[in-house]
């Protein structure tokens, strides 16, 4: 009797999964996550589906964008391989309307900002070949400007013939835009290419056009994972450097390192740094803050150099730079597995949260639950930790950008597998695209 109980409940739950709207997914009785989820939804098909930006809205929604490859479920109008989805939000956690955009090959999302005129600017890559938005070839920086409803008001191409990306977008106080990315190309939309992938900083105009463009790095394979626009006009850059032939370059060590820079309002490099040890770091997050230097998120896996604390595997590392990008504080988290951290926030009491992935079950990391699991941190203004949490079932969860609501909740976007246990509802087949208000 006691076997066929449980067969019974998880058929029931099956059930309840496939019948309710996955915001709606009753939790499991007795977790403790409970009282730290306001609410959360997953959102996909049969293929995988993530969300990899998000920004608030004033009214009390927000904006998600990333990527699709399913046909069914939540997915309606596919165009190819890959789509860019966006999704608009309630206040309640439930979808206003989802939309998905592309061509036949690939499109993806990884960043998407709201503009002053209420819509949304969402930047990514695209293999669509057409040459009416300025496709070069190869994979291009696909720019898309949206309204309020999701309607596409422009879209563009840049680059050149190699491989293109933008990874981040931030709206200037020109109206313009700034994108950080990555680029293979030397010849369409690109000058000064040094060799490998650069990274690659565009400013546009509020209508798409590029005022200019710098390229750093140097013969290897480099890119630009943020950016962080500064009251002088110019801005923070961060991502990773492998090419250590640069002169500019200080503390150059191993592999791949965390690259940070401080552009002018012309592009110009005033300065540009790198920090690491023997092994492979970068940079995921760059945020400025009120002294005049910046916090820079990514992940770490030496033991030398100016990396300290490291636990094992990679650790998510946090630093602390002046003005002048000098090492203020810096520190390792995590355990002898995976940790990552991919996005960065200031909160509303000066401190910071950063989320990401682990696949620890120890030293920093408490409360896993095996695979990838989400993992949001808070830390105190000298990097050490206030709190942790731990979010996923039983496979692989991961939180790719946060945003604190006026309430003092934290939204987090990511990806997860729907698989009904532990912290994350019964949805769809793979990985669906997964938004979370979580209680402070």
């Amino acid at each position: 009797m006691g076997a066929l109980a449980v067969v019974i409940s998880v058929a029931v739950q099956t059930l309840l999964g496939g019948l309710w709207p996955a915001w709606a997914v009753p939790s499991p009785a007795g977790r403790a996550f409970v009282d730290d989820l306001a609410w959360q939804h997953v959102l996909g098909g049969t293929a995988d589906e993530a969300y990899r930006g998000l920004v608030l809205l004033g009214d009390g929604g927000c904006l998600v964008a990333g990527h699709t490859a399913s046909r069914d479920g939540d997915i309606k109008g596919a165009h190819g391989r890959t789509d860019v989805l966006v999704v608009r939000y309630g206040a309640d956690g439930k979808p206003v309307w989802t939309k998905v955009y592309g061509g036949p090959e690939h499109d993806r999302a990884f960043a998407i900002e709201a503009t002053s005129d209420g819509g949304c600017l969402v930047v990514g890559e695209t293999e669509w070949e057409e040459p009416a938005i300025g496709y070069r070839g190869g994979t291009d920086v696909l720019v898309m400007r949206l309204d309020g409803a999701g309607n596409l008001r422009w879209k563009r191409c840049y680059g050149g013939n190699g491989d293109d990306t933008a990874y981040a977008v931030r709206q200037t106080a020109d109206g313009g835009f700034l994108l950080g990315g990555s680029t293979g190309s030397n010849n369409g939309d690109v000058s000064g290419h040094q060799g490998g992938t650069d990274a690659w900083v565009v400013k546009l105009s509020p209508t798409g056009a590029i005022q200019w463009g710098t390229c750093l790095g140097g013969p290897l394979d480099d890119f630009a994972a943020s950016v962080e626009p500064l009251g002088d006009g110019g801005c923070f850059v961060a991502g990773r450097v492998a090419s250590h032939t640069v002169d500019e370059l200080t503390d150059e060590h191993g592999l791949g390192n965390v690259l940070v820079a401080r552009l002018a309002a012309n592009g110009a490099v005033r300065w540009l740094k790198s920090y690491g040890g023997v092994d492979e770091e970068r940079a995921y997050a760059v945020r400025a803050i009120a002294d005049g230097g910046c916090v820079v998120a990514g992940a770490a896996s030496s033991l030398t150099g100016v990396v300290e604390g490291w636990q094992g595997g990679l650790d998510a590392w946090v630093l602390k730079l002046d003005a002048d990008g000098e090492i203020e504080w810096q520190n390792c988290y995590g355990g002898v597995g995976d940790d990552l951290a991919y996005s960065l926030r200031q909160a509303a009491d000066g401190r910071f949260v950063f989320v990401g992935e682990t696949s620890s079950m120890d030293g920093m990391v408490e409360g896993a639950h095996g695979g990838t699991d989400l993992w949001l941190v808070g830390l105190d203004l000298d990097g050490s930790v206030l709190w942790q949490k731990t979010l996923g079932g039983r496979f692989g969860e991961v939180g790719y950008d946060l945003r604190q609501t006026a309430d003092g909740h934290w939204l987090v976007a990511g990806t997860g597998v729907p698989s009904g246990g532990y912290d994350i509802p019964l949805g769809h087949a793979g990985y669906d695209a997964w938004l979370l208000n979580i209680r402070p």
